[in-house]
């Protein structure tokens, strides 16, 4: 075989495998060796999950937080909780008009660590705030992130500092608790909140679980500069607003009130002055008004809620619940006469030693008859004993215990005193003589409220309440806000309808006739009863000065009145004056005018109807019972003699 015909040699590389690449015939280009369809899908997959994987790279870039800030400790991560204070309630008036209110306000502060120029800084600020530009400027260069410049500013004020563009200088809006009507008129009633918005006297306090709401929380992750991590947790639970309270009163027969009760503080030289109203009926409480004399001399409106923390000798104007003793008994009614003579003495031994108690009435006579109706309208000390000893002592003492005194009142305000009254077993012998005219006792002017509403209702004592009964689950009558109506107190039937009225038209006697003429008004029927008694001083009733010297007594004056048109009594007014030291000082020249005018402008503003006619009718009386039958002088009549 010749070279040219004979077999090419040929050598193949052991371990490997050659694809051999031709020119094809017609066109002499190169042809590549067909792939798989397997390997085709193959590669798309790899190119697929290439793509998803960049896909969620870019997702979570966008959306995780930088690992670098948690890698680098320099950023330091903090959680940063801000509290999101609740809006307080609104406390209303018996027609809704605003008595407390919660407004928008800035608390404007420095945070320090970011003020770049703190001189200049202070010096501009000293010409908005009361600072000094050194006190200033030393806060400011404090090691401090906060410091407080301004509380509760308002909105305007506040914003204009943030408008001056300093560095460092800050506000954040707070709540802040309004009174429209002054920062005096009726809180005594309404009460104070505190700089943290939570109530810390009166009604503010009693209703702080009604009135604060809720506060939220906004929690979120921040930088060490305090900046916002985007993306950061971030979490907010919102603020639920506290709930409104309507009250009794009425704002303005509150704030008249008070003008009427300063300016005979004022007139009488006196130091206090207390005033209330109440609907018999109901309990409502339309105004309860305090004022007193200040260390300048000069009589405003207080804070402090006398009229049931503070007690005192009632003297005559208790003398009505005596009567209800003495009447309750049956065999005596307004028509009854006895024997009162001109000195009542009784013998009485203290320290084993024998002394002689001496009682005197405030007007001359010469030892006759006088009917109940007449001791109680001239206020006879004398015969009122007499009556009370025929009544008995447990029958005084139950009396006037049931009538609400020696206890605290349905208010159940904090601090309020339950004044004093001993009971039965520890009684004396001169302890019936001196409560049934009103001494040996100590009560509160809400309790005398309570007692004359009392009387007025028929008996029925309808407990007294300063919240409307249509409020959110508040309970209308005591420091609870949340008690159903039936923990309430209820009315109590306290004594008989018709001793009830037979005391009413007794009273009205006392205004038409007795010691209480200056309480009237016209259109209307006024009864009522004065005091005026001793209080215990430095020397028992003897007061003395500082040097010694006696300076006379320490007199109160009070009028506790009721005010009805032709359906009723519709109105109860307790007015009481204390320590006046002037040359007037009675319950029926001081404390009555007051009644009168408080009365006279109450109905008219509580749009209470007038009487009907030209004239007022005649009063009203009550059909006495008839008089018992005595063969024999009675126990009162020797006794009398």
């Amino acid at each position: 075989m010749s070279p040219a015909s004979g077999p090419r040699n040929t050598r193949q590389h052991s371990g490997t495998r050659r694809h051999s690449m031709s020119r094809h015939p017609a066109s002499g280009r190169l042809a590549a060796t067909a792939l798989k369809p397997t390997r085709v899908l193959t590669l798309g997959c790899v190119f697929l999950a290439a793509m998803i994987a960049l896909a969620v790279r870019l997702v979570y870039a966008h959306t995780a937080p930088d690992q670098r800030l948690f890698e680098d400790k320099t950023l330091d991560i903090k959680t940063s909780k801000s509290v999101i204070p609740a809006t307080r309630g609104t406390i209303t008036d018996r027609s809704g008009r605003v008595l407390a209110i919660s407004v928008p306000s800035l608390n404007v502060f420095a945070d320090p660590s970011r003020i770049t120029d703190p001189l200049n800084t202070a010096r501009t600020l000293t010409e908005h705030l009361d600072y000094d530009e050194t006190e200033l400027f030393q806060r400011f260069v404090k090691d401090s992130e906060y410091e407080l410049l301004a509380r509760q500013a308002d909105v305007e004020f506040g914003e204009e500092i943030l408008d001056l563009g300093l560095n460092g200088i800050y506000a954040r809006t707070v709540p802040r608790r309004d009174n429209p009507n002054g920062d005096c008129s009726s809180l005594t009633v309404v009460g104070t909140v505190n700089i943290d918005n939570e109530g810390r006297a009166g009604l503010e306090k009693q209703h702080e679980a009604l009135l604060a709401g809720v506060a939220g929380l906004m929690e979120k992750e921040v930088a060490a500069d305090g900046a916002t991590i985007p993306g950061g947790l971030q979490q907010i639970t919102p603020a639920q607003p506290g709930k409104d309270l309507r009250l009794t009163l009425d704002r303005n027969v509150q704030h008249r009130t008070e003008q009427i009760l300063a300016q005979a503080v004022a007139k009488a030289n006196a130091s206090t002055g207390i005033a209330l109203a109440a609907i018999p009926s109901t309990g409502e409480i339309v105004t309860m008004a305090n004022v007193e004399r200040a260390s300048n001399g000069m009589v405003q409106c207080t804070r402090k809620n006398w009229a049931a923390v503070w007690s005192y000798d009632p003297g005559s104007v208790m003398k009505p619940i005596t009567m209800a003793a003495v009447l309750k008994a049956g065999d005596i009614n307004p028509a009854t006469e006895i024997v009162v003579p001109e000195i009542l003495r009784i013998d009485y031994t203290e320290n084993g030693k024998a002394k002689v108690k001496e009682f005197k009435d405030p007007f001359t006579h010469d030892g006759s008859e006088l009917s109940v109706r007449t001791i109680l309208s001239e206020s006879s000390n004398i015969g009122t004993i007499l009556l009370a000893q025929e009544a008995g002592e447990e029958a005084l003492y139950n009396t006037v215990n049931n009538f609400g005194f020696g206890k605290r009142s349905t208010l159940d305000f904090p601090l309020e005193h339950s004044g004093q009254l001993n009971h039965v077993d520890n009684w004396n012998i001169l302890s019936l003589p001196t409560l049934a005219i009103g001494q040996g006792i100590s009560v509160t002017p809400v309790q005398l409220l309570q007692a004359y509403s009392t009387i007025a209702n028929d008996g029925i004592m309808a407990p007294l309440h300063l919240v409307a009964d249509d409020n959110n689950g508040a309970d209308a009558t005591s420091a609870g806000t949340t008690a159903d109506s039936h923990d309430k107190p209820q009315p109590v039937q306290i004594t008989e309808p018709q001793v009830a009225k037979m005391i009413q038209d007794m009273l009205g006697t006392v205004v038409d006739d007795g010691t209480g003429t200056a309480a009237s008004f016209p259109g209307f029927d006024v009864s009522g009863k004065t005091g005026t008694s001793w209080q215990v001083c430095d020397d028992g009733y003897e007061c003395v000065d500082a040097a010694g010297e006696y300076v006379g007594r320490y007199y109160t004056a009070t009028f506790a009145g009721i005010i009805s048109n032709d359906e009723g009594p519709q109105l109860v007014v307790v007015v009481v004056i204390d320590n006046p030291t002037g040359p007037i000082n009675t319950g029926g020249a001081i404390a009555a005018p007051v009644a009168s005018q408080i009365g006279e402008y109450a109905v008219q503003q509580l749009r209470i109807q007038a009487m009907s006619g030209p004239s007022a009718p005649a009063r009203l009386r009550a059909e006495p019972a008839p008089a018992p039958v005595v063969d024999e002088p009675s126990d009162l009549e020797i006794l009398g003699n």
